[in-house]
């Protein structure tokens, strides 16, 4: 965190020994590099996920898995509804 929290002009110190140019070339390029491989992770992220979830089916969706709970929430209400019925007919508990 506290290196994450520094603010340094990197920009600035190689142009010292570069020159200006130099150093803005350096640190364009450098910046890019940075966006290509966030840009190629987020990629790789979804490939990977869109993968599992549709091609191979290995795993479950969002939208599946909601579904899912949503339906064991309806199925424990309608047992619970049951049980009270059940033991208001045989004067259960």
């Amino acid at each position: 965190k506290f290196f994450g929290d520094m603010d340094i002009d990197w920009e600035e110190h190689l142009a010292m020994f570069v020159g200006d140019g130099a150093a803005r070339s350096m640190m364009l390029a450098t910046h890019s590099m940075r966006q290509w491989r966030l840009d190629t992770l987020d990629s790789l992220q979804s490939n990977a996920r869109d993968y599992l979830e549709e091609e191979a089916r290995l795993v479950a969706t969002g939208s599946a898995i909601a579904s899912f709970c949503c339906d064991v929430d309806i199925f424990r209400d309608d047992v619970d509804r049951l049980y009270t019925r059940v033991c208001s007919l045989f004067g259960g508990q």
